[in-house]
Order: C-alpha cells, then structure tokens, then sequence
C-alpha cells in the first residue's frame, strides 16, 4: 500500500532542540519523511523560500523571530513564495 504521506514535506521550527526531535519523531511515524528542522523564524524564513514545504509547525515563543511575526512576514511579505501555506503554531 503506497504511503500517502511519502511526499509531504513539513518544516519543524522550535528554538528547543528537543521539541524538534519530538515532533519529528512523530510526523516520521506517520510516514512523513521529508522534514526540515530550524532552530528560529530567521532560518525558517529562508527555508521556506528555498525548499517550499506543504506545512509549517512552528512555536510560538523564540527569541530573535517569534511564531507570530513568522507567520506575519509569510502571510503579508512581499517576497513570501507562499503566503498560504498552512501553519501550525505551538506553544
């Protein structure tokens, strides 16, 4: 049976390195293999230019780029590759 998840790409961005891991883990145990990890908005601003993910599952609260003016600069920037890629925020 084909994986119907074997192309979804998803970009996990949380200043906790544990975090990452974990939502990882379980996305990898849905049969989503296609992930990206950051560490804070800025690199996640520049993945998601460079590598177009179908999801982003982002943390609220970071230093530097919070999840809130992420999700601001992909949804109104002007340069934003996709201002409607679906977001989830954690927090």
């Amino acid at each position: 049976m084909a994986n119907p998840f074997d192309r979804v790409m998803v970009l996990v961005v949380d200043d906790n390195h544990y975090m990452r891991v974990i939502v990882s883990t379980m996305l990898r145990s849905m049969g989503i293999n296609l992930i990206r990890e950051a560490s804070d908005g800025i690199d996640a601003l520049e993945i998601v230019r460079d590598w177009r993910p179908d999801v982003v599952i982002i943390d609220l609260m970071m230093e530097q780029l919070d999840g809130v003016e992420f999700t601001k600069l992909v949804r109104r920037g002007v340069d934003s590759p996709n201002p409607y890629v679906p977001i989830i925020m954690m927090t």
